[in-house]
């Protein structure tokens, strides 16, 4: 191997992880919540994406991967810009737990574009109850989702996954996130919003309806979001006017 040869390979070792690191603009803004000796309510840090807690059993995989396609076609600027719109939510768990309540697509996405870290508000400390005592807290509160990708349960908080890479794929919450996304409820900031409308969808649509019809089982989805059947779901337009120009093509 001639000298050039190995500089320009030993160049491109040593980059590496300056260029994965460059998405990631927030070491001289925002603390680490793993480093931080003084957690703050209500303040904004920095988390590493592995060291966060499921709240909920699953997520929607292609939801994930179309977030994950918007923000590849982002620069640094445009997406620290982003990331600040989308700021995830967690509450600290015995132990110090980090437990993610809002972000859970979010930081699925930034895990598959190679980031290591996402900005999130901690909303509760809640780590000097026990175990027991802070999932009772959390259910009461509705800051968990016990139930899995098939919309079984509840099931015992204890036994959900230990990480954002653990999460399976439940393909109703990403048929939901389809239709919110085309007029079909309005987006609150209502915890697990989009897991009771799948749950919804899950009743009147089979797999294949979704895999197979995917024009005609979202126009009759939306139809479906305006009748009184949907009514008590988080979001609810009684009189839809976004969607009109989709269930008239």
């Amino acid at each position: 191997m001639s000298k050039f040869v190995l500089v320009v390979f030993l160049l491109t070792i040593a980059l590496a992880p300056a260029q994965v690191h460059a998405r990631e603009p927030w070491k001289s803004t925002f603390d680490s919540l793993s480093q931080v000796k003084t957690i703050e309510t209500g303040e904004t840090y920095r988390v590493n994406l592995d060291d966060l807690h499921p709240t909920q059993f699953a997520v929607g995989k292609a939801e994930i991967r179309h977030r994950y396609a918007e923000i590849t076609e982002m620069d640094k600027q445009e997406l620290r810009a982003h990331l600040k719109k989308k700021i995830g939510t967690v509450i600290i768990g015995p132990d110090q737990t980090f437990y993610l309540v809002d972000g859970h697509h979010l930081a699925s996405a930034l895990l598959m574009d190679g980031a290591h870290e996402m900005l999130v508000n901690v909303t509760n400390d809640w780590s000097k109850l026990s175990q027991k005592e802070f999932f009772e807290r959390m259910i009461r509160m509705k800051k968990l989702w016990p139930y899995d990708e098939h919309g079984n349960g509840p099931l015992d908080p204890a036994t959900l996954p230990h990480s954002i890479r653990q999460l399976r794929d439940d393909p109703y919450r990403s048929f939901a996130y389809k239709v919110r996304k085309a007029g079909g409820f309005e987006d609150l900031t209502v915890p697990f919003q989009e897991f009771m409308w799948a749950n919804l969808f899950r009743e009147h649509f089979s797999l294949e309806d979704l895999r197979q019809r995917p024009a005609t089982t979202l126009k009759a989805a939306l139809e479906l979001s305006h009748t009184r059947g949907a009514a008590k779901l988080p979001g609810f337009i009684k009189n839809p006017k976004a969607c009109e120009k989709m269930l008239t093509q």
